[in-house]
């Protein structure tokens, strides 16, 4: 293995790793967060309706920008050419800080209207006007992270993200739990958990800036090298729309729940006022009116939610982390590394991401009562069921678009992201308002659409490869041993049905888990060695 190979594996290693951390800070941040103590679920559907419209952009500055400027980076560090760098830099962030302005615009002026004219979710506009300035913040972020990624120095994006997810906890949920003591009023408390994370993505921008010019402090920008910025835009904006687009393939499916699952289900219940009780069930809210249990009933599926998104953030490392690898034997037609590294960026995806979605299927009233409360626990429960399945496709979604721009293929991951949207937004419209489906509808569009997503992407990779990955050592094999561990948990979360069962189920699972991965040969010594990077 070169060194440029052991430092793009470090490179992975880093991602995943400082994924780890910022999720587990954002379960720190959430699952609180929703609890009575803080917004409850009615204020955590406040909450999740603003959060929900912001990600697709979050997820464009925190995945988006960032690939497209580090494959640029990347290609001119190769020629070692630090003018041309800086160039770049100067021009990304002057044309991201540009379209920054314009989305915040829009942003603004697409969500304030859409969230007055939903009488059941008035209050939420707190919210957009909280979060609205870190739409600006990420994307000026995003420009400093892609510059570092595309040196192969990954430790000042993982500490950015760290200590931004660390602004949120402690900024935001303080602010929250405050707020809710002194108004009483769960919307004004959701609005400074908000105000907390657009504080947490300025803290974060202060310190990559700062990293920044510490790194390049000889480096400036001539009024001469200014003459290339209108080339470099344009080669920026080639690369950037279609990464952009595909990146924002999670945050769509959000975006489309925000904008139709509450106006939906309100009006269902306004047709059948009995159904709100019974959707309700097993939980403790009575006598609540129509516009507080379509928010209420947000509020629970979007704590499912904050779970279906575990394993695809931690597919996105391996995706990313491919990308400049593929990208590199491919255009030299080295077909035997290119199929090395799109096994090994699907297997380990896999590895990752099976036994959290299997986990979630078998343990899911177990997982969201030890989480949260017995308060949502049913609702949320089934829920989740079905979220989990939706999380497996999703988190192998992920890294095949990424493969699919590493290979040139932008348009097919388009096509696909494209047709499990607009499978999404019709079919939230035909189950969501069915008494038989109501709000599950709107998670079993999510499963197919990702499904479908998948399944395309699949499809597309192998006809722009030119032969078919390991399915048998990338996907079947980790799935037997993903199976065989959640059966084990779901035998002994019944056995001992308490918090601590399912705490001990899913300790127990890990390592029957481990223990079939090394059986059935999935994860060899050589494979650790290169994720841990040792000689």
């Amino acid at each position: 293995m070169s060194k440029r190979e052991q430092n793009l594996t470090q490179a992975g290693t880093i991602l995943l790793l400082s994924a780890i951390i910022v999720k587990l800070i954002g379960a720190l941040f959430k699952i609180p967060l929703s609890s009575d103590y803080a917004l409850g679920d009615l204020g955590f559907g406040y909450f999740s309706a603003v959060y929900d419209l912001y990600t697709p952009i979050y997820t464009l500055a925190l995945s988006g920008f960032p690939v497209a400027i580090a494959k640029i980076t990347a290609d001119i560090t190769s020629k070692n050419d630090i003018n041309s760098e800086a160039r770049l830099h100067f021009s990304a962030l002057k044309l991201v800080f540009l379209i920054g302005i314009i989305v915040t615009f829009l942003f603004c002026a697409i969500t304030f209207p859409m969230i007055l004219l939903q009488s059941e979710n008035k209050s939420a506009v707190f919210g957009i006007i909280a979060i609205a300035p870190s739409v600006l913040v990420c994307s000026i972020v995003s420009v400093y992270r892609g510059y570092f990624e595309g040196r192969k120095n990954m430790f000042p994006p993982a500490i950015s993200n760290i200590i931004e997810a660390l602004g949120k906890l402690v900024l935001g949920l303080l602010g929250a739990i405050i707020t809710v003591k002194l108004t009483k009023n769960p919307a004004l408390a959701s609005a400074a958990a908000l105000l907390g994370i657009t504080l947490g993505t300025v803290v974060s921008l202060i310190y990559i800036k700062l990293r920044y010019n510490k790194d390049n402090r000889f480096v400036c920008v001539s009024a001469e090298d200014k003459k290339y910025q209108s080339g470099m835009r344009k080669e920026l904006l080639a690369i950037i729309i279609p990464v952009a687009i595909a990146s924002l393939s999670m945050g769509i499916v959000g975006l489309i729940d925000s904008l139709t699952l509450r106006p939906l289900l309100h009006a269902l219940l306004q047709k059948n006022n009995e159904y709100g009780e019974i959707l309700l069930a097993g939980t403790s809210y009575k006598n609540v009116s129509i516009s507080e249990i379509s928010t209420i009933i947000y509020g629970i599926k979007s704590k499912a939610h904050t779970l279906f998104h575990l394993a695809p953030t931690l597919t996105m490392s391996f995706g990313i982390g491919a990308v400049p690898l593929v990208t590199q034997y491919f255009a030299v037609k080295d077909k035997e590394n290119v199929k090395k590294n799109v096994d090994s960026c699907l297997k380990f995806s896999a590895v990752l991401s099976m036994p959290i979605a299997l986990g979630c299927l078998f343990l899911s009233f177990g997982i969201m009562t030890l989480l949260y409360s017995d308060k949502s626990a049913v609702l949320g429960g089934r829920i989740l069921q079905l979220y989990s399945i939706a999380s497996l496709f999703a988190a192998l979604t992920i890294p095949t678009t990424a493969l699919l721009q590493g290979i040139s293929r932008q348009k097919e991951a388009l096509i696909s992201i494209g047709t499990g949207v607009a499978l999404k937004l019709i079919l939230n419209l035909i189950l969501v308002p069915t008494i038989s489906f109501n709000v599950y509808g709107a998670v079993i569009a999510s499963l197919i659409c990702f499904g479908v997503t998948f399944l395309l992407n699949l499809i597309f990779l192998i006809k722009g490869l030119g032969f078919v990955p390991d399915v048998i050592g990338t996907l079947v094999k980790p799935l037997i041993a993903a199976l065989v561990c959640t059966v084990t948990a779901y035998f002994v979360g019944n056995m001992i049905t308490t918090n601590f069962g399912t705490v001990l189920a899913i300790g127990f699972a890990g390592i029957i888990y481990v223990v079939f991965l090394l059986l059935l040969k999935v994860i060899t010594v050589n494979d650790a060695k290169e994720l841990l990077k040792i000689n």
